[in-house]
This record gives structure tokens, C-alpha cells and sequence, in this order.
């Protein structure tokens, strides 16, 4: 059996060797790009154009063109995602038993300013709604309804006017609910359905209609770029 490490990141080594002089110690010795020759060759696949080369600040857009504006009296907290080292995708639920034993279920992460200012303390039960999605509820595919909902869990280390939620928890399937197989009845274990997914309440493209905000480059969701409010459930 053969093993992968990768390393991606950490200090390790005394703080005081990190520079020699007023230089680093290690400085970076390899090609650093600032002008990107593979993603000026990329074409935009709706509007024909070669993207940028070099680095832009643009504002987020629609599918066509279109910069999305938002709604900050309305919703005033912008969401975020990440994943737990734990349990970083969803490939990762044969692990599920070890994941829960980590952690039983994720949390609305928010600072503790604005968790003060809402009312609300550790624990309590939220759900999030947006502009696109002012219910704050999932539409599952079999006509049930489940709320976009988690407990909120006040932090310092978040930037006040944003909420995060984790990826990997909040599931409905992955056999956290009851299915028929051949007319018998295999029973769901609720603790697969705890904490919250935050898909849902995530920005629709205001011209597709059907799909999230897209990075055009990469092609994935715009995970970063939806506007929420965080109301007590």
C-alpha cells in the first residue's frame, strides 16, 4: 500500500528564522506568473471573448454580462463555504462514522458582533433566505420540502457581515432518510441529516434561470457572491 502526503501549507521551523536581513529566508525561487498565458488562451463559452491574462477586479455578473447588484438592506450578510479537513467532499461518506465522531454537525458561523446584534446565541436554530430563495427552503426532487436551517455558533474569527457554513452535512439522502428497495423499507439514520447544506439559498443566474453564479474561468458555482439574511427558525 503506498501513501500520499501533501503538504500544503504551515511554519515550520522557529519564527525568528524568517528572514535573513531584511529579506526573507526563503524566498519563492521559481516562475512567478503575473500575466497567465493559459487563461488569456480561455474563451468565455457564452460571449465568445478571451478572458484577461493578467490579474482584474471585475464585479460579479450574470450569464450575460450583466453585474449583479445587491440587495444589502434586505440581505445583509454575504455567504460563504468551505470544507472540513475531515470530510472535505461528498465522496468522503464511506468515512461518515469517523466524521461524526469529530463533529456531529456543521454550524452557521457568524461573528459574535453580529450574532449580538440579531439576537441570537449558540444554538439557536436559523434558517437562511435570500433573493432568489426568500423561503429559505430546499425543493427535493421526490416533492418534499426541507429548510435551509442550521444552529448558529457565534465566532471572533469570521468578518462581521458574513456567514459561513460548511460543506458535507445536511444531507437528505447518502441514507439519512427512509427508501423503498424492492417493497422493503431501509431505515434512514437521522444523524446523517444533521447541520445544513447552503446550496440552496445560493444566488440563481438571473438569466439562466435553472443554474447557480458561475465562475466563468474555472466553470464551478460562485460559492462566494450570494447575499443572505439570517433569520431565527
Amino acid at each position: 500500500m503506498s501513501v500520499r502526503l501533501n503538504i500544503v501549507g504551515g511554519r515550520f521551523e522557529d519564527f525568528s528564522k524568517v528572514y535573513n536581513g531584511e529579506k526573507l529566508a526563503h524566498p519563492y525561487s521559481g516562475l512567478f506568473n503575473i500575466f497567465v498565458d493559459n487563461v488569456a488562451a480561455g474563451v468565455h463559452s457564452l460571449s465568445g471573448e478571451n478572458f484577461s491574462g493578467l490579474p482584474a477586479y471585475e464585479d460579479v455578473k450574470d450569464a450575460s454580462g450583466k453585474a449583479i447588484a445587491s440587495d444589502a438592506g434586505a440581505f445583509p450578510f454575504q455567504l460563504f463555504t468551505f470544507k472540513h479537513i475531515y470530510g472535505g467532499q461528498s465522496r468522503t461518506i464511506g468515512n461518515y462514522w469517523a466524521q461524526l465522531g469529530v463533529s456531529s454537525e456543521n454550524y452557521v458561523l457568524m461573528n459574535q458582533v453580529d450574532a449580538d446584534q440579531l439576537g441570537l446565541k449558540e444554538g439557536d436554530l436559523v434558517k437562511l433566505v435570500s433573493a432568489t430563495n426568500p423561503d429559505g427552503m430546499w425543493l427535493l426532487p421526490n416533492g418534499e420540502k426541507k429548510p435551509v436551517s442550521g444552529k448558529v455558533k457565534p465566532i471572533q474569527g469570521i468578518r462581521p457581515g458574513t456567514v459561513a457554513a460548511s460543506w458535507h452535512f445536511g444531507h437528505w439522502a447518502y441514507g439519512a432518510s427512509d427508501v423503498l428497495v424492492d417493497n422493503q423499507v431501509v431505515k434512514g439514520d437521522a444523524r446523517r441529516a444533521t447541520g445544513i447544506c447552503p446550496n440552496a439559498v445560493m444566488l440563481e443566474d438571473p438569466v439562466l434561470k435553472n443554474a447557480s453564479l458561475t465562475d466563468p474561468i474555472g466553470g464551478s458555482a460562485s460559492f462566494y457572491d450570494t447575499w443572505i439574511n439570517v433569520v431565527q427558525a
